[in-house]
Order: structure tokens, then sequence, then C-alpha cells
């Protein structure tokens, strides 16, 4: 089973350039999510054509950070970095409770038709969005970790952060090959080879 790994983590691209550029020390608090929201549509625009639940929240999110950034002129990386992981893991688990998990939408351009109702489809990218869900949230913990404890420094939690984004990431690339290699050597696979 195939993801379109590209465009999925192509979606990541806004979320870590909002991290980057808001930990940038006295930087204009619109600057961050404004940067974000550009990459958003630039990095999401076919995505965003498509309907696909990931770009649209990154944008959604964004938007919501730059109104907020406009109107006050306080917007820490840690707060701000709670709401846009607390977003994504609503963004990730609710579209599985809607029982459309959103990485179904990137492996439905990597693979056949004839697989998209499966239950081996469904399982695997209810797993794969279960997974991301767990990332944003872990996340948003993370970020909240400075602002509830005094003394924690705020470059270890982004460096965390990033490391747990890191192992989402390194996961997404890893896990369709194991699946595809199980479901190739698996004894019900050979059978239907064998009467092919």
């Amino acid at each position: 089973m195939k993801m379109a790994k590209s465009g999925l983590l192509m979606g990541f691209i806004p979320l870590i350039a909002f991290g980057i550029v808001s930990s940038i020390p006295d930087i204009n608090p619109i600057i961050a999510p404004g940067v974000a929201l550009v990459l958003a549509v630039v990095t999401g625009i076919t995505d965003l054509k498509n309907r696909m639940i990931l770009p649209w929240a990154s944008v959604v999110i964004f938007g919501v950070l730059v109104g907020i950034a406009s109107i006050s002129n306080s917007q820490h990386v840690l707060s701000s970095g709670i709401i846009v992981n607390t977003g994504l893991a609503i963004i990730a688990f609710g579209s599985m409770l809607a029982g459309i998990p959103f990485t179904v939408q990137y492996a439905r351009q990597m693979t056949e038709p004839s697989v998209w109702n499966t239950p081996v489809f469904l399982r695997v990218n209810t797993f794969m969005t279960g997974v991301w869900g767990a990332v944003f949230s872990i996340d948003a913990v993370l970020y909240a970790v400075p602002l509830a404890i005094d003394g924690v420094p705020s470059s270890v939690i982004l460096a965390l952060a990033y490391g747990v984004l890191a192992c989402g990431i390194i996961f997404t690339l890893w896990y369709p090959g194991y699946i595809r290699k199980r479901i190739a050597g698996s004894p019900q696979s050979a059978s239907l080879n064998a009467h092919n």
C-alpha cells in the first residue's frame, strides 16, 4: 500500500517554518503565522483545490493566529505552539471519528481505486492518522510545559517538539513500505497470486 508521502510531508512545511521563524528573538508576532499561512497556501495550492483536510486545517489555524497576532502585542512561540498542535490534533482525531482519516486523502493519490474501500486500507490510514494525532498532542503538551513549570528552557522544548515531529515523519516514510511487504508476504497474498 503506497502513501503519497511527499504530499503529506509537504503539508508539514508551514508547521516547521512557523516554529523556526517564531523562535527568532524579538520578531514581530505576526510574521511567524504570516509566513506559515503563505507557505500553507503555496505548498498546498493543489491540495486546497482538492479539498484536502490537512492544508485547509493549516490555513485556518495559521489564519486565526495571524488574526490574534494582529490584535495582540504579545504572542509567544510556546502558546502559539499549543494552539497549532492542539488544532492539528483535533483535526487528526476528528477525521478518524468522522471515518475519513486525513491520510486517506494522500493514500488515494498513490493507490488503485480498487483498494480504497478495503478494510486494510482504512485500518492502515486510521493508524497513521492516529500516530499523527499523537504527535500533535505530545507537541501541544510539550509546548505547555514551560508555561506551567518555571525554569524549563524553551530551547529544550523546541528541540523535543521537533524530535517528536521528526519521529512522525520517519514513521510516515517507513510504515507504508512495511505494510506493503507484510501484505506481499502473507499466505493470503500468495494464495491470491497463485490463482491469477
